[in-house]
């Protein structure tokens, strides 16, 4: 039977033929990519459901561009309104409505498997309209298993692995957005060199927070803040009037964006309905067993107050709980808190209201209460080591060698021989390093004391350098008369270094090694 088509339906069809445009195909997205993407999504979803009960009139989270950075190389854009020049659009692939760049000019043939994660934070990238663009920079460093990591001594804990602890670090980072929108940042990043009497302190105030958090009745809870408050106090009597101001501007800012995290896990706990799956990111769970999510940062409060050598790393659990306890307390302070331009303290104070008879009472029975004479000995004996180990660094002479690892992308993590010392930018290790490895790059260290600068620099001093004697060797390629060596094996009376290329410069008393590639060709 023969088919016949209308006369106006033929019209129709040869109208949309010719003057349609055809939908575009969709790109296909690697599944690393993907998985991030979904995430997003999810990040962006459970906001809209719960930002305002983290923190009244916050609104905005889903207007901010988003840049991912991958160990291949790979760059991708999520939302921007004027991608810098090498973006290029993805087809067809636009979470909640928002366009996806990718720069993949740099790519490298690094296998990227999952579960992948990563930190960083607002910061300009691009300009609009003449106005520079804030966007939330993600820099991803590493999967289950950090790189270079002997994995006998890594903690295969599979809380660590899942995909609501990258969610949780986008809500943190969105949130730092929210809150510099009305809080000036006044005093820059602390650096502080902690000493005995900080240490103590500290410990006595993570203690007494932890206390209170835990304890059901509120005004036994507010006797262990006062303990907290003036153990502050105490506390930051080690430091000059910029650190401190430095400190709570750090318990501000990091504090709240981690109690953004901790009332994500406390408001979802009872259950959400989540708009993607394991079938979408195998490592997400819904945030079923939220519970046991939030103990790791009770268990980083723990970890935090005990460690003698951290001063940053404590605002972070610190101002998270005392803005847990105040939202407990004194319901209303987060109403207007951010634009008052005030501390945690300033809130903490407010709601205690002590004078100046009780603040002595508090502060004499600390001792007792917290051990404080066992807790000031151990942090004693750090302490004189790290000196001890400063001190042996800063004598050395000789011949100074440098590995530069900032072009792989990647931060030295390194296998210390025994412990090692954070004096302000620097990592020492006193003993050595025995082992780094970034993808085909291995650092072999020998017993002798090197540091790591600045997150990227290996520094090592060869004490038995004479004159202008070449105290390495170099095996590999040479790039004609360059200084550039490909496949190349550096072996020196410190370490022995292997790297797919490297650029060797050498200058007075000075050997200066830049790792180039991290990958075999």
């Amino acid at each position: 039977m023969k088919t016949t088509i209308p006369v106006k339906a033929a019209f129709l069809l040869l109208f949309l033929a010719l003057f349609t445009e055809p939908v575009p195909a969709q790109d296909t997205l690697p599944k690393y990519l993907s998985v991030q993407l979904k995430q997003l999504e999810e990040t962006w979803h459970i906001l809209d459901l719960i930002s305002t009960e983290i923190w009244p009139g916050w609104t905005g989270y889903a207007d901010l561009p988003f840049m991912f950075a991958y160990p291949n190389g790979v760059r991708m854009l999520v939302g921007h309104p004027k991608p810098p020049e090498g973006f290029s659009l993805v087809a067809g692939i636009t979470p909640r409505g928002k366009t996806v760049y990718l720069d993949r000019s740099k790519e490298i043939p690094l296998p990227m498997p999952l579960p992948l994660s990563g930190g960083g934070g607002p910061i300009p990238y691009g300009i609009a309209d003449g106005k520079s663009i804030t966007v939330i920079s993600i820099n991803i460093r590493s999967s289950s298993l950090a790189e270079g990591m002997d994995t006998n001594r890594v903690s295969r804990d599979t809380y660590s692995t899942r995909s609501e602890n990258q969610i949780l670090i986008g809500i943190h980072e969105l949130f730092h957005c929210f809150q510099k929108n009305l809080y000036q940042w006044k005093s820059g990043n602390l650096r502080f060199n902690t000493d005995e009497n900080y240490a103590t302190y500290a410990e006595i105030e993570g203690l007494a927070l932890e206390r209170a958090y835990l304890e059901a009745n509120d005004d036994s809870a507010k006797e262990y803040l006062k303990d907290c408050l003036v153990a502050k106090q105490r506390k930051r009597r080690s430091m000059n009037d910029l650190e401190r101001l430095q400190e709570s501007d750090e318990d501000v800012m990091e504090g709240t964006a981690t109690y953004a995290e901790l009332m994500t896990l406390m408001l979802l706990k009872s259950g959400y309905e989540s708009i993607i799956t394991q079938n979408d990111d195998p490592y997400f769970y819904s945030f079923k067993d939220a519970d046991s999510l939030a103990q790791f940062k009770l268990n980083s409060l723990r970890t935090n107050r005990a460690s003698t050598l951290s001063s940053i790393g404590k605002s972070y659990p610190f101002g998270c709980f005392e803005a847990m306890l105040l939202t407990r307390l004194s319901p209303g302070w987060r109403n207007g808190f951010f634009q008052k331009g005030k501390g945690l303290e300033v809130e903490l104070d407010s709601l205690l209201s002590l004078s100046l008879q009780e603040r002595e009472a508090v502060d004499s029975r600390l001792s007792s209460r917290y051990g404080y004479d066992t807790i000031y000995a151990r942090h004693a004996s750090v302490i004189g080591e790290r000196n001890k180990a400063y001190e042996t660094v800063q004598q050395r002479t000789g011949m100074s060698y440098v590995v530069n690892f900032k072009n792989t992308g990647d931060f030295v993590s390194a296998e210390s021989l025994q412990t090692s010392y954070r004096v302000g930018l620097i990592n020492i290790y006193p003993t050595g390093i025995r082992r780094v490895r970034i993808a085909d790059v291995v650092f072999e260290g020998k017993e002798t004391p090197m540091v790591i600068d600045q997150l990227y620099y290996i520094k090592w001093i060869d004490t038995e350098a004479k004159g202008s004697e070449s105290g390495y060797e170099v095996e590999g390629v040479r790039e004609g008369t360059t200084d550039i060596y490909r496949d190349a094996v550096i072996s020196t009376r410190g370490f022995r270094l292997s790297a797919p290329k490297i650029e060797i410069r050498e200058g007075k008393n000075r050997v200066k090694m830049t790792v180039l590639s991290k990958l075999k060709q």
